[in-house]
């Protein structure tokens, strides 16, 4: 799969924007929460080693924000989660 700079660039752009909108204030960070799986898909699997910052973006979606871990991220997606973090080609 080719790169593209530009692509890339958009959406760098957009997690930062994603990342600085939700910081400290819970109604953005609640409703940006409802694609929690993609970011964090996005997140566990670049494409061809591609950093999309989707990894900044969940981190600070997910610190410190009991209510989004408990009711948005399925025992499905942990169970992925675990699996990747022991897994020998590490992301």
């Amino acid at each position: 799969m080719e790169k593209h700079p530009l692509l890339i660039t958009v959406f760098q752009l957009s997690y930062i924007l994603i990342k600085f909108a939700i910081k400290h204030y819970q109604p953005n960070e609640l409703y940006a929460s409802q694609w929690i799986e993609m970011i964090m898909e996005q997140a566990m699997y670049p494409i061809n080693d591609v950093n999309i910052l989707a990894d900044a973006t969940l981190t600070s979606l997910m610190f410190n924000n009991k209510k989004i871990l408990e009711t948005r991220i399925k025992k499905e997606t942990i169970s992925r989660l675990v699996k990747a973090l022991f897994s020998k080609e590490r992301h």
